[in-house]
């Protein structure tokens, strides 16, 4: 199951259409002039949660996840009837453990203290005692039903680029579109060619992957899907690959047209 995507909770519970989501953020409506005010705050979360991550020495991929974990949870709760300080805390704790880099409780109560008591946020409430985040844990694993295992688009970056051991990365993770595995069907092209990206648009790429968490995209689409449409938009915006493309009247024919992928 942690190694097939299609059959993994992820794909069977945790992918949304945009009327769930919304659905979801019901009660939160009611306290915004604009709906957009949601979306600022699911960016503003996310932010946190990728800074709390980076100061407690998490890799992207257990950010990702701890993002995700976020998202999750609020699919079932309001913002205004939760703390989500407590909440990302709790989502960089149980994100950590699921991706087998622990961190101790006492560290991250004691850098989101002092992340969140900064004059850029001001809370001071956060909670010094760490059997409170202990107990935030329970609640999050059990709304979570205890479905950690998220997939993200970074391999499947990596495997279309034929990059897997490249430096940009060294933490993905075995199992998007079947990567790693190494009988049964293919689902993704033959595998003949990779797609050659020059180590700055693989970054570009890298980044623009990153800044999906701050949306609703990891709980509607599959990761593979969002991996292809972040390595099309560095097609399109960065300029030195643009520029070989053009000259090499690339665009009548893309690698995209030659991937399948299993039917949902």
């Amino acid at each position: 199951m942690a190694t097939d995507y299609w059959a993994s909770s992820h794909y069977k519970r945790w992918i949304f259409d945009r009327a769930t989501i919304k659905q979801a953020r019901a009660l939160d409506l009611q306290y915004v002039e604009d709906p957009e005010y949601i979306d600022f705050l699911g960016i503003f979360f996310a932010n946190l949660i990728s800074k709390l991550g980076k100061k407690l020495s998490m890799r992207q991929r257990a950010i990702a996840t701890a993002t995700v974990f976020f998202r999750r949870f609020y699919m079932k709760n309001a913002y205004c009837e939760t703390d989500p300080f407590i909440v990302i805390a709790a989502c960089c704790y149980v994100a950590a453990k699921a991706e087998e880099f622990p961190v101790h409780i006492k560290n991250v109560v004691t850098e989101a203290r002092l992340l969140f008591a900064n004059d850029e946020y001001g809370i001071k409430s956060f909670p010094s005692d760490n059997s409170k985040l202990a107990e935030m844990e329970f609640y999050l694993v059990d709304d979570l039903e205890c479905d950690l295992i998220a997939f993200h688009p970074y391999r499947t970056l990596m495997t279309l680029c034929g990059r897997e051991g490249s430096s940009v990365s060294h933490d993905t993770e075995a199992g998007e579109l079947g990567a790693g595995v190494q009988d049964g069907p293919r689902y993704w092209g033959t595998g003949e060619g990779k797609l050659e990206l020059q180590e700055s648009a693989l970054q570009m790429a890298w980044f623009i992957i990153n800044d999906t968490y701050r949306s609703d995209l990891c709980l509607i689409y599959p990761p593979h899907l969002i991996a292809i449409a972040a390595i099309y938009l560095t097609l399109v915006f960065h300029e030195s690959t643009h520029e070989s493309l053009k000259s090499a009247q690339s665009w009548q024919y893309t690698p995209f047209l030659a991937l399948k992928f299993k039917p949902s």
